[in-house]
């Protein structure tokens, strides 16, 4: 059967489609068809959405799931009964709180609309059925549903943070389906406030002290952001603290249903000279800021999803450079403690910064040859005699903390180094 669907921003209709699943002999086919487009309103569309692309809607869809690596993602999806690209779109709107877009399924079918024809792909459909479809549409009102100043569901927020059983055919009210990223996370509310809560991507400390890498996220996100403070740059703040007997950070919702956030690897789309596009999008110093502070923390994880762009919701237009968020992959994260202890610290960070690469395949200290200005000197001369504090109650090991500071300052004097010659 064909249902119909309706993505608005906020309350304004903007594209009526239909969608469709059928058993073929290749497997399930999905069908979308645009039916209607608001011609007045289109400036509303996402930005990144491109109406030529004739699989346009299916890719919007597809962007705004859970990711398939996120931890507990099996478990969210059990949930619901999920049939089909759009069975969590039939759940939870797609609402989201990355900006105020949400699809709506609409509880009609065409042949109810129109008993003496039944619109079929590929036909025109009439300006009365549009009318009757943009009609119920109207009736699903943003301020009852959006996620910015409703309760979420407790139940759907535990299992993406820790897992378990949950079954529903009834609509939730969750930011959890579309949220990016790998780790275990879940939204919450707070004195009036949303906050993100994060864990990493071994639950025991333990694990890293003994024999790999991670577990140590939360603590670094504390770490880096005193580093981000001798940057002009808007910049997450990180609490660290314990939340159901695992250590995580927890950073307050940098959006609202005015100004949303999209990343960068949606601006750029299909670009093929992808790290250009987005410099010229996120701007040139910008970018070298960015770049120069990621060296500086040894972060090889700043991919086209981890910055991005702040956009007015309400008319599309890019407004500024998202704060600075998600540096968790950074100071030697990927190095087990054991061997910090092993080596010599010049060893380690000489090592570090010559072989280690950003997610566009530059190494480290090309990055600091590539980006490194004069403005930057006044940042690399504090960083000389740089000391980390520690967290009130929780920290990694003195020998890790050290070892992160002798990183920082070696990046710093290669730097000065670097721009004096």
């Amino acid at each position: 059967m064909k249902k119909i669907y309706q993505l608005k921003n906020k309350n304004i209709p903007l594209i009526d489609f239909s969608f469709q699943a059928e058993l073929t002999e290749m497997g399930w086919s999905e069908k979308f068809e645009i039916l209607w487009v608001n011609e007045e309103q289109k400036n509303m569309l996402p930005i990144w959405l491109d109406l030529e692309d004739d699989e346009c809607i299916k890719k919007f869809v597809k962007s705004r799931k859970i990711p398939n690596n996120r931890k507990h993602k099996q478990e969210l999806m059990e949930v619901m009964k999920e049939d089909n690209l759009m069975s969590y779109v039939d759940t939870t709107f797609a609402l989201s709180l990355n900006d105020s877009f949400w699809i709506i399924p609409l509880p009609i079918e065409i042949k109810d609309l129109n008993k003496n024809c039944v619109i079929k792909i590929g036909e025109k459909i009439s300006l009365e059925t549009i009318e009757k479809i943009n009609e119920v549409g109207d009736s699903f009102r943003w301020e009852e549903y959006n996620l910015y100043e409703n309760n979420f569901n407790e139940k759907i927020g535990l299992i993406a943070f820790e897992g378990g059983s949950y079954k529903s055919d009834e609509f939730l009210k969750t930011p959890e389906y579309t949220t990016e990223g790998m780790l275990e996370k879940r939204w919450i509310r707070e004195n009036e406030k949303i906050y993100l809560i994060k864990g990493s991507s071994n639950i025991s400390y333990d694990y890293y002290l003994q024999c790999d890498y991670g577990g140590i996220e939360p603590y670094l996100e504390f770490y880096t952001n005193q580093v981000e403070s001798l940057f002009e740059f808007e910049s997450i703040k990180y609490e660290v603290f314990e939340y159901r007997k695992r250590l995580v950070s927890k950073c307050e919702l940098f959006t609202n249903e005015n100004f949303g956030y999209v990343p960068m690897y949606k601006l750029i789309g299909n670009e093929k000279e992808y790290l250009k596009k987005a410099i010229e999008i996120y701007g040139i110093e910008n970018f070298q800021d960015l770049m120069i502070f990621d060296v500086i923390i040894g972060n090889t994880d700043r991919h086209f999803g981890n910055f991005g762009m702040i956009v007015n919701n309400d008319t599309n237009e890019i407004v500024k450079t998202a704060p600075i968020f998600d540096n968790g992959h950074s100071f030697l994260n990927n190095i087990p403690l054991k061997d910090l202890m092993e080596f010599q610290k010049k060893e380690i960070v000489e090592k570090y910064i010559y072989e280690k690469s950003t997610p566009f395949n530059i190494r480290l200290i090309d990055v600091l040859k590539l980006y490194l200005k004069e403005r930057h000197i006044k940042i690399l001369e504090k960083l000389i005699y740089f000391q980390f504090e520690k967290h009130p109650k929780y920290n990694v090991e003195d020998e890790a903390l050290e070892m992160y500071g002798e990183y920082v300052k070696f990046v710093a004097k290669k730097g000065i180094e670097i721009l004096k010659n």
